[in-house]
């Protein structure tokens, strides 16, 4: 896996040539594009689903927190969920008030064909190396 987002991370035209096969971009955007259209709290939460698949990415912390709560008394478990749900929820606000500042400061990271990626595609690959060997 490692292997596979170095490479992409490297040459995103195949990024875009795999998620354009999957479909996801054109489900993606479709439901962003009702979302927006809908100027209401059904449309924000429309927003957040098709904004799901860039979240998607903290997910393997969700499945940690999974069996923690599995494991634990009824009460426990959701006192777990809900000091993960609070932290995100802080996490996420942090972003949104500070986000835009940052975004400015660390556009040349955006770039697809920017060195930054170039470099974070090599670091990737000799990871998956390592983790190989």
């Amino acid at each position: 896996l490692i292997l596979f987002f170095g490479y992409v991370t490297l040459v995103p035209e195949v990024w875009d040539w795999f998620m354009e096969k999957l479909g996801i971009f054109k489900k993606s955007k479709k439901i962003l594009e009702s979302g927006v259209e809908k100027q209401s709290l059904w449309g924000d939460i429309t927003i957040g689903f098709a904004m799901g698949p860039v979240f998607t990415g903290c997910s393997p912390v969700l499945l940690a927190i999974l069996p923690l709560i599995g494991e634990s008394t009824k009460i426990t478990g959701s006192l777990y969920l809900l000091a993960y749900i609070t932290g995100l929820v802080g996490l996420l606000g942090v972003i949104a008030l500070f986000g835009q500042k940052v975004t400015k400061r660390l556009q040349f990271t955006t770039n697809p064909h920017g060195k930054f990626k170039r470099h974070l595609g090599i670091i990737l690959l000799i990871m998956g190396a390592l983790i190989i060997s």
